[in-house]
């Protein structure tokens, strides 16, 4: 049986119940307290070591799904300059933008002749290319 180290060191603090402290000698109150400090520090290295995990397929599946979005776009002819040319080729991409597109997109080119906004519904599309 695997058990974590926040196991051990809940059933290490869960003995203190049975334990005959004025009993011991100072030598065995030593070693205890220095395993009782030994099983926090494993817990807290596991508990980082799994925050740490987490944030890494966090970024791997955002890296995948702007690799997607960027294969998208490159397929749709887009360059990447900005350029009024690339805004009307993601403009003219209904199916990207789903049914309100239009006012969607009439509003950005009232804005802006950026493409972010468009960058940003295709990088959103690129979530459906990576499996979550």
């Amino acid at each position: 049986m695997i058990t974590t180290a926040q196991e051990a060191l809940t059933a290490f603090e869960d003995s203190w119940v049975s334990l005959q402290w004025t009993q011991m000698t100072d030598a065995q109150r030593n070693t205890y307290l220095r395993q009782y400090l030994g099983l926090q520090i494993a817990a807290r290295k596991e508990i980082e070591a799994n925050r740490i995990e987490s944030e890494t397929e966090q970024v791997t599946l955002a890296a995948q799904r702007t690799l997607a979005a960027i294969a998208y776009l490159q397929n749709l002819g887009f360059v990447g300059d900005n350029s009024q040319a690339d805004w009307y080729k993601l403009y003219n991409r209904p199916h990207i933008f789903g049914a309100n597109w239009q006012a969607q997109a009439d509003y950005q080119i009232s804005i802006s002749t950026g493409v972010d906004y468009f960058i940003c519904k295709v990088y959103e599309l690129g979530k459906e290319f990576v499996n979550d």
